[in-house]
């Protein structure tokens, strides 16, 4: 069996957040003064939050949790529970609705100092849009709060010029910084995502450590680089060198679901980016995804998109 080799590892991890139209949005950097609160609202997308100078509370909403951020310190909530920032955890919050008067429309904006005066600290914050991140087992098995410490980021040398990078382009708010951002948000979410990996803590990250098992890395490169095939768990299982029951109870506790119901969906979504980037019909479509019958494909595809495949690439060409 060949073993897959780290790149190997990795892209499965990019091109899952590629199928998932990983996008970094808002971005704002921002200067507070104590005593200071805001309170961040549920959304469906991702938040990022990085202390460029001083410190801050994190109060967690979903598990009433305080976190203590220092200077360089950095926290992913995947799901976008709702959550507040604060000097203090007794410090009253404001709205974001309060807070975004001051800073007008811009999706890249920095003001003035906000807050009451006292010490200052000096925040980075972000968010990511994905796409329907709930159907793939990698968001479903994260917590929902990613904190990585200063001296984490510091073992890691990519995240930590990644970082630094960020910090430099805020500052210096030159034209195109704004690109240069939400590309570097980008970057920085997968390597993050990395590091939460190699963590000894961080329970429930089951499809990521599955990149470390050598067979079930190598049947997720099988489904994703030939998603056209006629796979099933016995040519899978033969594949990897395991026999048919112990890969598919083996792969199952890995990633969180059958290898079938893994191919699946991993063909719709490689079927939604051919509708949305593609002008392929819709039999092509099918065909390259592993189907023969373009009916069966669209049903597949609407019991996983709430949507015919038309009406999907419909609504995308409206709103691009």
């Amino acid at each position: 069996m060949p073993e897959p080799s780290q790149l190997q590892r990795r892209d499965l991890l990019t091109e899952v957040l590629g199928l998932m139209h990983l996008q970094g949005e808002l971005f704002c950097r921002s200067t507070f003064t104590a005593p200071w609160g805001l309170r961040f609202p549920a959304l469906g997308q991702a938040y990022f939050r990085f202390v460029e100078a001083g410190g801050c509370w994190m109060l967690i909403e979903a598990t009433q949790e305080s976190l203590h951020l220092e200077r360089g310190d950095l926290v992913l909530l995947p799901h976008g529970h709702g959550h507040a920032l604060c000097d203090r955890p007794n410090s009253p919050l404001a709205t974001l609705e309060c807070f975004s008067k001051t800073r007008g429309e811009s999706r890249f904006c920095e003001g003035r100092p906000w807050g009451g005066g006292g010490a200052a600290s000096r925040m980075l914050c972000g968010s990511f849009h994905l796409e329907h991140p709930e159907r793939h087992p990698l968001f479903r098995c994260m917590p929902i709060f990613i904190h990585l410490k200063a001296s984490q980021a510091k073992m890691h040398p990519g995240l930590a010029s990644m970082l630094s990078l960020m910090v430099e382009e805020a500052k210096a708010a030159l034209p195109g910084s704004q690109g240069v951002i939400t590309r570097l948000l980008e970057t920085i979410f997968i390597q993050a995502l990395r590091v939460w990996t190699s963590s000894p803590c961080g329970c429930g990250k089951e499809w990521l450590v599955a990149l470390n098992d050598d067979h079930i890395s190598s049947a997720l490169n099988l489904i994703h680089r030939s998603p056209e095939q006629p796979w099933t768990v016995a040519s899978l299982s033969e594949k990897v060198g395991l026999s048919r029951s112990p890969f598919a109870a083996r792969f199952s506790e890995k990633v969180g679901m059958p290898p079938l119901a893994y191919l699946t969906q991993w063909r719709m979504r490689v079927a939604a980016r051919l509708l949305r980037e593609q002008a392929l019909s819709l039999a092509q479509v099918s065909e390259k995804v592993g189907y023969a019958s373009e009916s069966a494909f669209s049903r597949v595809f609407k019991q996983q998109f709430g949507v015919s495949p038309g009406s999907y690439r419909r609504k995308r060409d409206l709103t691009a």
